[in-house]
């Protein structure tokens, strides 16, 4: 009987115990994250560190967590479930916690190229609540191909007059979103693309090559970044110079080189006929023994180096340069230029004289050499040393006399 009555108390006092835990106040507990943005630099998915902590006024070790965190793209799931004081790694989600002091966590997710990306977490205990996460998720727009006619990894085009050019540009999207433009040569704006959301994207134009002008680098571009791709468009157009035509050398120095530089326009490196004529109104070709003519620099705009070589008064006056490219209609292009030629005094035997100057009629002395005695100099001093002789010669006899009427004193004086 006695012990009947102990196990009806026993379990009248588990009883109200029970009611007491259940009656006070409740387990509580939250995850807090610092930052919920993302940023992402490349064209590709990367891994990023995230943060947070885990705050909890339920009994027990923090080190008993064990939490369930889900990361959802809207194509796949990734999810963890270990212990939160465990390093549990894999592929794309790792996760790591310090459970000395306050529990607190860096997990490692890929976040792939998608505006959105969530994070669940649960306690598989049920003492923390589930809380979700949106992050936001920034990456740029990427250029990936920037074509026409269907020629791609090409940096150029050759067309003719008339000719219908289909540009292609093609990009992948970017969070946020940014608009594409397609620009001309002079800059202006040839189509405006308003990108709406999605993996890919791409836009057409065709572009009419109505003149010369026409041709040159048409970029697609992302507006406001300096992600850019350039293609450049060349016309079949004569050879044409640009003003001002020529840049001359500084000095043109008789029996030495000098170049001439000519901003010009052409479709090619080609050239078909090339001419030089000289001051006497004499024509030599340009790549000869007395000078050569080289095409250079990034079409269409190019420089038409030209080189005189030993160039002499004779070569002074005006040239005229004639060339063309290899167009059908062989059109030629025409451009002069003045050679002055410069001398400059040179020294010889002493004399300083002009390469057409008679040295024997210059009025310039020789340069005096200061470690020999010029004869005015020494005329001076051998007037100098024949005083000073004199002089002694004079204090001697002077002496000598003085002397003499000293000594006939003295025999006077004993007679």
């Amino acid at each position: 009987m006695k012990r009947r009555i102990f196990l009806c108390l026993l379990w009248l006092c588990l009883c109200v115990f029970t009611a007491s835990v259940s009656g006070g106040s409740p387990c509580t507990a939250e995850v807090y994250l610092p930052t919920v943005d993302i940023q992402l630099h490349g064209d590709g998915p990367a891994r990023r560190e995230v943060k947070f902590q885990v705050v909890s006024n339920c009994p027990g070790s923090l080190s008993d967590y064990y939490l369930k965190i889900d990361s959802f793209d809207g194509h796949k799931e990734n999810s963890v479930k270990r212990s939160v004081c465990l390093v549990s790694p894999s592929e794309n989600f790792s996760l790591n916690c310090d459970c000395n002091a306050e529990l607190s966590c860096t997990a490692k997710d890929t976040f792939p190229r998608q505006p959105h990306r969530r994070w669940k977490f649960s306690d598989l205990n049920k003492r923390i609540a589930d809380k979700t996460v949106d992050f936001n998720v920034t990456y740029p727009t990427i250029l990936e191909q920037f074509h026409a006619l269907g020629q791609k990894n090409r940096s150029s085009v050759t067309v003719n007059k008339g000719d219908t050019i289909p540009f292609t540009c093609q990009w992948s999207e970017g969070n946020p979103q940014r608009r594409i433009l397609l620009l001309g040569p002079d800059n202006s704006i040839l189509k405006e693309v308003d990108v709406t959301e999605g993996r890919r994207s791409y836009t057409r134009h065709d572009m009419k090559i109505i003149s010369c002008s026409d041709g040159g680098q048409y970029r697609c571009q992302v507006e406001g970044t300096q992600e850019v791709k350039s293609l450049t468009v060349l016309v079949r157009c004569p050879l044409t110079f640009k003003e001002p035509a020529v840049t001359p050398p500084e000095h043109v120095v008789s029996g030495e080189d000098a170049t001439f530089s000519f901003r010009a326009t052409s479709y090619t490196h080609n050239v078909r006929s090339c001419k030089l004529k000289k001051p006497d109104d004499t024509t030599i070709g340009c790549n000869s023994t007395s000078s050569v003519v080289t095409v250079n620099g990034p079409l269409p705009d190019v420089d038409i180096i030209v080189t005189l070589k030993d160039v002499t008064e004779q070569d002074e006056g005006a040239w005229q340069l004639t060339v063309s490219n290899p167009t059908p209609s062989q059109q030629p292009a025409t451009a002069r230029f003045n050679v002055t030629v410069t001398n400059y005094p040179t020294v010889k035997e002493g004399f300083t004289t002009s390469d057409n100057e008679d040295p024997s009629a210059s009025t310039q002395t020789a340069p005096r050499d200061y470690n020999q005695p010029s004869s005015q100099g020494l005329s001076m001093w051998t007037f100098i040393a024949i005083s000073a002789g004199g002089v002694f010669c004079v204090a001697v006899v002077a002496a000598v006399v003085m002397f003499l009427c000293r000594r006939k004193t003295k025999v006077l004086r004993l007679r």
